[in-house]
């Protein structure tokens, strides 16, 4: 469904007719993983070792960081559980510290506690050691400890289209 989304005139989220919102959602970064999304849900699956299908959430095309735009939040405020499945760089993380700040414990990022199987998909260099650092620093911020070591140890960002290409 395309789900058009303004805000009426007492400030709530008015959404187009006959879209019934789910408990949850699944924001996704990229429009590659967002055309994948049965992959993106399997993963979340996996990662968080809770069901997800189309039945209890609801995907959402994230677009980078658009996602955190002022006009999009009354429509995210509406659901119970935002999860995150954004790149595990800066930007993502900066995206995730966003929606954190607005929406607070509700927002989780679709991470595992533990990326040691993972760590080969962490192969893109940041462009600045700044970033890399960034990236730890907000790792740490929001308890992630198994993605901040993941950056630790291999000194590397990993984009979403990685891990989709290592699920069976």
């Amino acid at each position: 469904d395309l789900v058009l989304s303004q805000s009426g005139t007492d400030g709530r989220a008015q959404l187009s007719l006959g879209f019934h919102l789910k408990q949850q959602a699944l924001l996704i970064e990229n429009e590659e993983n967002f055309f994948s999304y049965p992959k993106v849900l399997q993963l979340a699956t996996q990662m968080l070792a809770q069901p997800f299908s189309l039945a209890d959430t609801d995907v959402i095309f994230a677009a980078g960081s658009r996602i955190s735009a002022a006009l999009l939040q009354p429509y995210l405020q509406l659901y119970g559980s935002l999860y995150c499945a954004f790149d595990y760089d800066a930007a993502g993380l900066e995206t995730f510290d966003t929606l954190h700040k607005r929406h607070g414990d509700k927002v989780r990022l679709l991470t595992a506690p533990d990326l040691t199987p993972w760590l080969a998909g962490f192969i893109h260099k940041p462009k600045q050691q700044s970033q890399l650092a960034k990236a730890i620093a907000l790792a740490e911020k929001h308890h992630l400890y198994g993605l901040a070591d993941a950056f630790s140890r291999s000194q590397r960002f990993l984009e979403q289209e990685v891990l989709l290409q290592q699920l069976s």
